[in-house]
């Protein structure tokens, strides 16, 4: 479930709140009292006497000797010791439950076996707060690529066996069309919708662009039906149609690297998509055969990897942990089957905005 929503606070907070959630700036932040300095007596000067000759000399007695020490006290031996307690780790840096701090507070040193990860390293669980300060902006959803990749499969598998030679006629295509323009073309595209929501750009651009060509597909299917335009057979000369595999080749190639930083299951899948792609290209473009037939087994080899990358999505999302791996970076606890792959802030089950299934 991603996550749920970014916080947003109703009002200011008070100073005790302020001091729990920083507790590093607000560190020794105390009111400051300074007492005031003592101001040392001084003596009077005796008035010289009157003579004929004038004034006497006279030499007046220091001040500090009548008056006595005239050292003022300072304002840290009235006010007590002024040692600020010690930093400690900033609010940012979270420590299981009996895990000792170190000098440096490097989050790096907590044990991730005995890591909670709502609890601070005071002991407090923040999240208290975190709950009554928060709304929920996105409705959360499932994967949305467990749908695309299944229409891709769907369709892709049944146009690369015909492009292999496993079976077919010249009207294959008619018979084929419906089903991948509705499951391959229509879903595809509502999933990279979807995508959007789910925040994955990477699932955005190639369902979008795989479902517009699944439409495209059956559109074309529907004219040559419809008597609108000639067919086009299987390894015929058409620069035009081969246009198509081009931009499919190169947007596709983005993508693929692109997934690579988020896992192998998806670059596998939109790797071999690409170099099929650049075969189809080939053939329609220069009429050879076995340029196609290899694209065929291309398409069937990436909609075997998208039926496994879809079926670990979707095996992950009702189990709550990992069944197939997906080779995704970031910890081998990612990929081993029976683990919890991550602990995502969010509500518990059961409240508001916080629902398990359909």
């Amino acid at each position: 479930m991603p996550i749920l929503g970014r916080h947003h606070r109703r009002h200011a907070p008070t100073t005790d709140e302020a001091r729990r959630m920083h507790p590093r700036e607000h560190a020794g932040n105390g009111p400051a009292t300074a007492a005031p300095t003592a101001a040392a007596p001084t003596a009077a000067t005796p008035e010289a006497p009157i003579t004929p000759n004038g004034p006497a000399p006279t030499t007046a007695p220091a001040a500090a000797s009548d008056a006595g020490p005239t050292t003022a006290p300072t304002a840290a031996s009235n006010a007590g010791p002024t040692t600020a307690p010690p930093a400690g780790p900033g609010p940012t840096e979270w420590r299981g439950a009996g895990t000792p701090a170190t000098a440096t507070g490097d989050p790096a040193t907590v044990n991730p076996a005995t890591r909670d990860p709502y609890m601070h390293h005071d002991g407090d669980r923040p999240f208290e707060m975190w709950e009554g300060r928060s709304r929920i902006v996105l409705m959360p959803t499932a994967p949305p690529s467990i749908l695309g990749l299944l229409g891709f499969m769907g369709a892709t598998v049944m146009v690369g066996a015909w492009f292999a030679g496993w079976y077919g006629t010249p009207a294959t295509p008619l018979i084929i069309f419906p089903f991948a323009m509705v499951f391959g073309g229509f879903a595809q595209f509502a999933a990279g919708m979807f995508a959007y929501r789910a925040r994955d750009g990477v699932a955005t651009a190639m369902h979008g662009l795989w479902g517009s060509f699944w439409i495209a597909f059956g559109i074309m299917q529907l004219l040559v039906l419809g008597g609108l335009m000639p067919a086009i057979p299987k390894g015929a000369v058409n620069p035009s149609f081969a246009w198509w595999f081009i931009v499919l080749c190169v947007i596709t190639g983005m993508g693929a690297l692109a997934s690579l930083a988020e896992n192998l299951g998806m670059f596998t899948v939109l790797g071999l998509l690409a170099v099929a792609s650049g075969f189809t290209a080939a053939a329609f473009w220069g009429g050879f055969s076995v340029s196609l037939t290899i694209a065929g087994y291309l398409f069937v080899a990436s909609a075997a990897a998208a039926l496994y990358t879809a079926s670990a999505m979707m095996f992950k999302n009702t189990y709550g942990r990992v069944i197939l791996p997906l080779g995704e970076w970031g910890g081998a606890h990612k990929n081993i089957p029976g683990r919890i792959p991550s602990m995502p802030i969010q509500y518990e089950g059961g409240m508001p905005g916080a629902k398990i299934g359909q």
